[in-house]
């Protein structure tokens, strides 16, 4: 019971516990039954609630809603060439494409790989042959992806412009954010996220953290960082707030309401 209080308690604190249309409110926790609590459940729910609010503004592409997210991320998803149990490498910047990348590839059921923006090519050769890496989604300002392994930015957004809408099907297992450690002494090594199996790891966050649903936050510090991208890819979902990516991208985020 006292872990039950301490969640309840958290999030009426923080502006998450406001009554909303129950039909939206019904999809909401049906999202979150089918998908889990990790990244693409989390953001389906934030999508069933409130498509419309602003999730993110990005610094090129100004303000993306839940919706639009999701739709771009289930997009990315169809057109990855890759399977369930596979490591995608996500060499990008701060953005609101990194961010749909990172769904894309947990939708799939396979694993992203944050990988340090700051990398020589030859770390990120040994780096993609340690990790086994399938694909390399990035930007198109990395040129020195291994040849044969790279998605490009500019490519990417072709294939996504192309492909069909419509819902996906959940994978049997999610795939898990692996971020890297920071390599001073040798070769970064990848440490696996857990999914969360409920809403007290988002709670652990935001009781320390004081985001309030409707908070505009700055974030560019890179998302690459292992203790930045905990945070990020715990509480994103947070509903109501909104982050703003700057290029390191800086990226400003909105919480979504539960």
């Amino acid at each position: 019971m006292a872990g039950v209080a301490f969640v309840v308690g958290t999030m009426a604190r923080r502006g998450l516990l406001v009554p909303g249309p129950p039909h939206r409110v019904l999809r909401q926790f049906g999202a979150l039954y089918r998908w889990g609590f990790g990244l693409a459940g989390e953001l389906r729910q934030a999508a069933s609630r409130d498509p419309g609010r602003v999730a993110v503004i990005d610094e090129l592409r100004g303000p993306v809603t839940y919706g639009e997210l999701l739709d771009r991320s289930e997009k990315i998803a169809r057109v990855l060439p890759v399977r369930p149990g596979d490591r995608v490498g996500v060499l990008r910047r701060n953005s609101a494409g990194m961010i749909e990348t990172l769904i894309g590839v947990t939708q799939l059921g396979a694993d992203p790989v944050l990988i340090n923006t700051g990398l020589a090519a030859e770390q990120l050769g040994r780096l993609t042959q340690d990790q086994e890496l399938r694909t390399i989604v990035h930007d198109d300002e990395f040129t020195a992806v291994p040849d044969g392994l790279g998605l490009a930015e500019s490519r990417l957004d072709q294939l996504v412009a192309a492909a069909p809408s419509g819902a996906l099907t959940p994978p049997a297992q999610p795939g898990r954010t692996i971020v890297l450690t920071s390599g001073t002494t040798g070769l970064p090594k990848g440490a696996r996220r857990p999914t969360p199996d409920g809403f007290s790891p988002l709670c652990s966050i935001i009781d320390r953290i004081p985001l309030r649903a409707g908070a505009l936050v700055m974030i560019t510090a890179p998302l690459t960082f292992p203790s930045r991208s905990m945070v990020v890819t715990d509480s994103l979902p947070v509903p109501g707030g909104r982050s703003i990516n700057k290029k390191l991208r800086s990226c400003h985020s909105t919480p979504p309401r539960s």
